[in-house]
């Protein structure tokens, strides 16, 4: 059942712009009507009032359609982006009342594919696969509509990556594959896309039977199983390692109880529903909760204030890329053109005849036609300057893509290459997304200070009103969280928790930004203790990267190794010995957690094992994962 939504919802960063557009649009409807009238009511003889009618009253009417939709969504994003947020954090009956009020009335495609997508994931929470799927296959059923085509195609094949994810766990196996082989194929398809169906795909192999091909595919899709996938579906990954790890000896633990005002079953339990065969393997905790609790808002000084605003004008000075002429500025240009022509057209039609009997000049007589003329061809160009963005803009999207899913499968390098030409274009948007990615791989490889520069590139890129409006809801505030990331592991914390302070309220990963950046924060000022009060006041969902995840099980670990599963503290230091980018990421961000951690336990330290055994077998998993992994440039720790 869900929960009432309140109704003092944000609006949305366009609607002022929007709002604006439908004035404006009118405004030129009105021109031509009235220039249409005077021609045919009027019987005014005016071959430029003929033309410039219908172009205006065309592109007036256009201008309001398109700023009705943009009203028409603008209204919705807000509240589908919360309830997403919500989702994350375990508030799923709350979150079914925002999607309640999203859904009421006639919402635009988009908005119902998120919509049901967002269902299907709180169904898929509780462990109700076949509620899940219905929702789902409601999103997929989903009609494109006439405007924001591309983004409801995306929410589409994220909706199939996940209808394989449970096609594959409730055994339908050939619907799962249909669904795997679609998202492979499609050119809209996300690197969180190809995590789902790389997972399916782990849960098929798995019940087939064939362990060497489930050992090799997870081997192989390391990087999207484990960068690409949230909490909950990395703990079936981890089940399966251990699976195929394990001798006589099961590692099971049982599920945690069941708080009482839960709205879904422990992960271990949720496992055992959803994927039966991983759960004698799942490794779980029941010092975590279901739901994440109110975190703390971010209070900013006013010198951090200064140095972020600095930081920002900084950057846009440095900006090496010419950016697009702003819109108002071609509209101005195009007026003053317009205005020149009219009274060209009034100086010709009155001008005094050459001589008594004369006949009109060349130019008098070309000047109807001219003048009739000159509004068709202002429209030419108005179509085929807008012909011209979208076609670059789908063209750099595809590159986008691709460049993001090269990263998402561990080819860091291509991927890095197919960015960097993209921050190089014209149109801001698409710079400004490749720069969020080449932060996040500079992040992921420790280099702070490029991944700082590129964040505040990509901020850069963004700071026309047109851009700003446009990137409002995820693309801008994922920077911003991005770059408070980076100054927090810079030590700059008062300028991080500026960074937080400015983040919209309706931004779906609001409660990660906060939690991530606070937790980093606490950790590289010394209070691990601080940082595990934290990490107990956070859910099992807040979609944090593996190394987030590792940041905080390392906390939790070294703060209180009682409330650890048994393998757990083992399963920590076997992926810092065995996987060198990881112990690199935690040794630059987090060092002061990660000796904690190898002070855990003497008998268990970071470079030692607890037996010859253990040790030899990890040892062959490491030689194993090594040779695999060496054809996609994976450097493990020797």
């Amino acid at each position: 059942m869900s929960a009432p939504a309140p109704k003092n919802l944000p609006r949305h960063a366009s609607h002022r712009y929007h709002t604006v557009l439908v004035a404006v649009g009118a405004f030129l409807f009105l021109i031509g009507a009235a220039s249409l009238a005077q021609v045919f009511l009027l019987g005014v003889e005016s071959p430029f009032l003929l033309g410039i009618g219908p172009v205006f009253a065309w592109l007036g009417a256009l201008l309001g359609v398109l700023a009705g939709v943009g009203l028409r969504i603008g209204a919705r994003i807000p509240i589908v982006n919360t309830s997403f947020d919500l989702i994350n954090r375990g508030r799923l009956a709350e979150a079914e009342g925002y999607l309640d009020i999203a859904e009421q009335g006639r919402p635009h495609p988009l908005v119902v594919s998120v919509a049901a997508v967002q269902r299907g994931l709180i169904a898929m929470r509780r462990g109700d696969l076949p509620a899940a799927i219905a929702h789902i296959d409601r999103a997929i059923a989903t009609p494109l509509g006439l405007f924001y085509r591309a983004q409801t195609r995306m929410q589409i094949v994220n909706a199939r990556a996940i209808r394989a994810f449970l096609r594959a766990a409730s055994g339908e196996r050939e619907g799962a594959r249909a669904d795997i082989e679609a998202v492979r194929e499609s050119p809209d398809a996300l690197p969180q896309s190809l995590g789902r169906i790389a997972l399916a795909e782990s849960i098929l192999l798995e019940r087939s039977g064939d362990r060497e091909a489930l050992r090799e595919h997870l081997v192989t899709h390391h990087e999207l199983l484990f960068d690409s996938t949230d909490r909950r579906e990395r703990a079936i990954v981890r089940a399966f390692q251990r699976m195929l790890e394990a001798t006589a000896t099961s590692v099971y633990r049982k599920g945690a109880k069941r708080d009482e005002g839960s709205e879904e079953p422990p992960l271990a339990d949720w496992i055992a529903a959803v994927v039966p065969e991983a759960a004698p393997f799942v490794e779980a905790s029941g010092a975590r909760p279901d739901r994440t609790a109110e975190l703390p808002e971010p209070e900013a000084t006013d010198d951090a204030k200064k140095a972020v605003s600095a930081a920002r004008k900084a950057a846009e000075k440095a900006a090496p890329v010419k950016q697009a002429p702003k819109p108002g500025r071609v509209v101005l240009l195009w007026a003053v053109l317009i205005i020149f022509s009219l009274v060209l057209w009034q100086a010709l039609a009155s001008a005094p005849a050459s001589g008594r009997g004369a006949p009109p000049s060349g130019l008098s007589e070309a000047a109807p036609t001219l003048m009739s003329a000159f509004p068709a061809l202002f429209l030419v160009v108005l179509v085929g300057l807008f012909a011209r963005n979208l076609l670059e803009n789908r063209r750099h999207t595809k590159a986008l893509l691709r460049g993001l899913n090269l990263v998402g499968q561990g080819k860091f390098d291509e991927g890095a290459e197919v960015l960097e030409g993209l921050t190089k274009i014209r149109l801001d948007l698409n710079a400004a997304q490749a720069h969020l990615a080449l932060a996040t791989l500079a992040e992921q490889r420790t280099d702070l200070t490029k991944a700082l520069e590129h964040c505040d590139r990509g901020l850069a890129r963004l700071s026309r009103y047109a851009m700003r409006i446009s990137a409002s809801d995820i693309l801008l505030p994922d920077l911003v969280s991005e770059r408070a990331f980076l100054l927090a592991a810079m030590d700059r914390h008062a300028e991080a928790s500026a960074e937080l302070a400015s983040l919209p309220p309706a931004y779906p990963y609001k409660s990660r930004a906060l939690f991530r950046v606070r937790l980093l924060s606490l950790v590289r000022q010394g209070d691990l203790q601080g940082a595990a009060d934290l990490v107990a006041r956070a859910g099992l969902d807040l979609p944090l990267s593996s190394r987030d995840e590792m940041l905080v099980d390392t906390v939790r670990a070294a703060t209180s190794p009682e409330t650890a599963g048994a393998g757990e503290i083992p399963r920590l230091k076997r992926e810092l010995r065995t996987y060198a980018p990881l112990r690199r990421w935690m040794e630059t961000f987090a060092p002061g957690a990660l000796t904690a951690l190898e002070r855990t336990s003497e008998e268990t330290p970071l470079e030692a094992v607890k037996d010859e055994d253990t040790r030899a077998e990890e040892e062959a998993l490491a030689e194993e994962e090594a040779v695999r992994a060496g054809a996609r440039g994976v450097v493990l720790a020797s």
